[in-house]
């Protein structure tokens, strides 16, 4: 039983949702905005098992985590601007209500040709309109998809991911572009910010020894001046190292890996994992191993100060997957709930790989009294709801919100 904040910490991971309506995928994007997480793009094999069908950004769908209700948006364009292409392995951040998305591989309908994308999309969750950012500068990054991303105040940071050939002249200084085997696509390690309330990218330059390239690994803020990067794959093999860069000095630490001690807990080589910040920890939810399946030891928990692993156990294998996202909801008393939507628990090198969705939801922590009530009024929502008056205010009000007044 592993310890987290605290308390005994007891990883349950439940489905939570009381209709299926957004369909599995994987390499889709999802950001949690108060009570709704949306989820978009992506891609799913399991109906579609000769070719791969990849989903429209224009079809958004939400998730009340209070209500557990989807909800499918219609989105429209702003004026001039276009609706985003379909794309795969692209991130996204909010800022307020705004969805920032960047990136990704896209297809050509006309030629079924693969294009990675260096679009900047804003998708507005007020009005539900998507606006192709007008980007000014000439550091706007090449065209790449599974980097990483994160959010600093009102910037947004890049790092590294998997793109077509980075021509030296191009490329950011200090940065390198390493190939697969044909030349034509590979790894980077280059930073960019762009800047929200301006809509400028930003070439970032650093000292210390920067991480190597890579892609499909994850970024972190922590604090206000720490940024912790984790995993991801380079040409043959996955990596399990750790970088910080420090934002005021913006110098890296460089490499931190296991230091060999008899008791030390490390997680295992990973890319395409996800990592959220619980507290002043950051829990690591799956991933995929250099053979394409997916890590068995599948969650971790990263204390930030002292840079220590502690393994989480599970009976319940659902969060053993990859190439799928996981969002962040704290409640009162330090209660944290983690929502893991979509990715495949499979070999993602195989024919046949299942698609996944959810949410699967993973409880941190401590349940508050709140909480527990909430809970105990849902399991007996059919006797709740004769004397539902009695209950506190804002018990009833959840309630009303969830089930609506038939108590249904």
């Amino acid at each position: 039983m592993a310890v987290f904040s605290g308390y005994n910490q007891s990883l349950d991971a439940r489905s939570d949702a009381s209709e299926e309506l957004c369909c599995a995928r994987r390499a889709h994007e999802s950001v949690l905005i108060g009570s709704k997480l949306y989820v978009f793009g992506g891609y799913c094999l399991r109906d579609y098992p000769e070719h791969e069908f990849e989903f429209r950004r224009q079809q958004i769908f939400s998730y009340d985590i209070v209500t557990k209700k989807w909800i499918q948006h219609t989105t429209k364009a702003e004026n001039d601007s276009k609706m985003p292409r379909p794309c795969t392995g692209a991130k996204c951040a909010a800022l307020g209500h705004t969805i920032y998305s960047f990136g990704g591989l896209q297809v050509n309908i006309t030629d079924q040709m693969r294009l990675f994308s260096n679009k900047t999309y804003a998708l507005d969750t007020t009005t539900m309109t998507w606006r192709c950012c007008k980007v000014d500068g000439t550091a706007v990054p090449s065209g790449r998809d599974k980097y990483a991303l994160c959010v600093d105040d009102t910037r947004l940071l890049i790092f590294g991911g998997w793109s077509l050939r980075i021509d030296k002249n191009r490329l950011q200084d200090g940065a390198v572009w390493v190939p697969e085997e044909d030349k034509i696509v590979g790894w980077n390690n280059e930073l960019y910010a762009f800047e929200t309330e301006t809509e400028k990218w930003v070439s970032i330059h650093t000292s210390g020894t920067r991480p190597s390239p890579r892609a499909a690994h994850t970024m972190n803020k922590v604090g206000d001046d720490r940024v912790i990067l984790f995993g991801g794959r380079q040409p043959d093999r996955r990596m399990n190292d750790i970088h910080v860069l420090n934002l005021r000095t913006m110098t890296w630490s460089g490499v931190i890996l296991p230091s060999g001690g008899v008791n030390e807990l490390w997680p295992s080589p990973r890319s395409l994992h996800s990592m959220c910040l619980v507290a002043k920890s950051l829990v690591l939810i799956g991933g995929m191993n250099r053979d394409g399946d997916c890590c068995k030891d599948f969650a971790w928990v990263l204390d930030v100060d002292q840079m220590k692993w502690e393994k989480l156990f599970s009976k319940d294998k659902s969060l053993c997957r990859t190439w799928h996202t996981t969002s962040a909801a704290s409640f009162v008393g330090g209660y944290t709930e983690l929502y893991t939507f979509g990715g495949t628990p499979d070999n993602i090198w195989k024919p046949g790989s299942r698609d996944l969705r959810g949410p699967a939801v993973i409880t941190m922590g401590v349940k508050s009294l709140y909480r527990l009530c909430l809970e105990a009024v849902e399991l007996h929502r059919g006797m709740v709801h004769l004397s539902i008056h009695t209950l506190p205010l804002s018990i009833q009000e959840e309630f009303w919100a969830r089930y609506g007044r038939s108590g249904v």
